[in-house]
């Protein structure tokens, strides 16, 4: 599944939980998190390097963006263990995702999607599906800068009128045969539609592929960070 990613500088700070012990303050400290995500973190079957860099990779699928440089704390110790997630600030405007396509579509609203994603060296990174050595598989965190509007492309993408603002995302696959019955319909939709907008057609119908569906949960809910070789993680595949 290549695609580009963003990693967006200075977003986000990962810490191992330790008992007895908490995050202390320092010259460093940037205020308080907007949302914080919590969860723990699994080995997979390959050996894990001793420091671990987490950060959110932003993926602006509708342009294939650039990579950009980024930075984060360093896991050290011993694995599984648990961590917490802080946001620090907004993602930067260029990893925004435009369904609208500068003004054509106006009722669509920019959205900014990232994996949690696990690196052994921080910095300047090539595509992440490659290069990580973790992910969270199973959610992603989204970011609208308004509400989404109904009957857009992007109300499709998260499967509903979400508000401003960061939501995590449940991240729902589908069998073999769940997707051929989801085309089928959709192909049925189009047939029906026929003559119509093409743009109109394909927020209605949705896409002409089956794409993993992106689902709302409550901003609390734990994750895990799965440790392993790129090749042996489950990336989402939403778009």
């Amino acid at each position: 599944m290549p695609r580009a990613f963003l990693v967006a500088t200075a977003l986000v700070v990962f810490f191992a939980l330790i008992p007895a012990c908490s995050a202390q303050k320092d010259a460093d400290y940037e205020g308080e998190p907007l949302v914080v995500l919590r969860g723990n973190v699994v080995l997979g079957a390959d050996a894990i390097p001793p420091a671990v860099h987490v950060m959110l990779g932003w993926d602006n699928f509708t342009r294939q963006g650039d990579i950009v440089s980024s930075e984060a704390a360093t896991v050290r110790g011993s694995f599984p263990a648990r961590f917490r997630l802080d946001v620090l600030r907004p993602p930067e405007p260029h990893v925004f995702n435009d369904f609208g396509h500068q003004g054509l579509h106006p009722n669509e609203v920019p959205l900014a999607v990232a994996n949690i994603v696990a690196l052994e060296t921080p910095g300047p990174q090539g595509p992440l599906d490659s290069t990580a050595i973790g992910i969270v598989e199973d959610y992603v965190l989204v970011y609208m800068p308004e509400p989404v509007r109904p009957n857009t492309a992007t109300a499709n993408v998260l499967h509903g009128t979400l508000s401003q603002g960061f939501h995590l995302m449940k991240v729902v696959r589908f069998s073999p045969e769940e997707k051929q019955a989801m085309l089928a319909e959709r192909e049925a939709c189009y047939r029906t539609r026929a003559g119509e907008d093409n743009w109109a057609v394909r927020v209605a119908c949705g896409s002409d592929y089956i794409y993993d569906e992106l689902h709302e949960v409550p901003i609390g809910t734990e994750v895990t960070l799965k440790l392993a070789a790129g090749k042996s993680l489950d990336w989402p595949n939403y778009h």
